[in-house]
């Protein structure tokens, strides 16, 4: 797997709806760039890295990636062939923000495998959410599951336009049209009776309590969901 197969538009399809923007990624990387910079020199080496993709492989073997003894023995020395795009024998801050891709990009691919042998048969699996792989994704991205609730939470408040604490039917419709935009991005094609009748659809999974208004917790299932949704509609693409 090579970072040429690095799909850019599924990736930022998903920081879109997971609320996460450019510049939180950035910071993000540069974050973490820092903390693996042992010795300040502003460049990593093989030798800082090495934590790094170790952290990766057991991401994907906990995905259900197999790998043999000599794959686990060479992947440091493998992954640095890749990234040292320069051979200058460091990486710097790009070359860094391409190994965290990589390794988002790769226990994904681990994570997509896995499910697929898992439901090969099954019938809507797109409402089926990986809470496994999702966790995955935020521990390589570097975004802790408290960050990831805060954002819901600033998320919600936005949403909330009338400040009830709670998300009605109305203020839910512009967040599911903005989800069928980027499904539609990715290549979904919709019947003009589905794009018609989407929010109601939404809703009634969603409103799970039939309370005719979402807590906290179903806006956040609402936007896991919406992260699958999109990431299922590029998969087919």
């Amino acid at each position: 797997m090579s970072l040429a197969e690095f799909d850019q538009k599924k990736f930022d399809q998903a920081l879109k709806i997971i609320g996460v923007t450019e510049a939180d990624f950035k910071k993000t990387v540069a974050d973490e760039f820092k903390r693996v910079d042992k010795d300040g020199s502003g460049s990593i080496d093989k030798k800082e890295l090495a934590p790094v993709v170790k952290r990766i492989v057991k991401a994907m073997m906990d995905m259900g990636e197999k790998f043999t003894p000599e794959e686990k023995e060479s992947a440091v020395d493998d992954v640095w062939k890749v990234l040292d795009a320069d051979k200058s024998g460091s990486l710097d801050m790009k070359e860094f923000e391409n190994a965290l891709k990589l390794g988002i990009l790769a226990v994904e691919f681990a994570a997509d495998t896995a499910e697929e042998e898992e439901t090969e048969n099954a019938e809507g699996a797109e409402t089926e959410f990986n809470q496994a792989k999702f966790d995955q994704a935020l521990k390589i991205l570097g975004v802790k599951e408290a960050d990831f609730q805060k954002m819901m939470v600033d998320e919600f408040k936005k949403v909330d336009k009338d400040g009830s604490g709670s998300i009605d039917k109305k203020e839910l419709a512009p967040v599911v049209k903005t989800i069928m935009k980027s499904m539609m991005d990715m290549g979904e094609k919709f019947k003009p009776e589905e794009k018609e009748s989407a929010v109601d659809d939404v809703w009634k999974i969603l409103d799970a309590d039939k309370s005719g208004a979402l807590d906290m917790k179903e806006f956040e299932n609402a936007m896991k969901l919406a992260i699958l949704a999109v990431e299922f509609a590029a998969d087919e693409s």
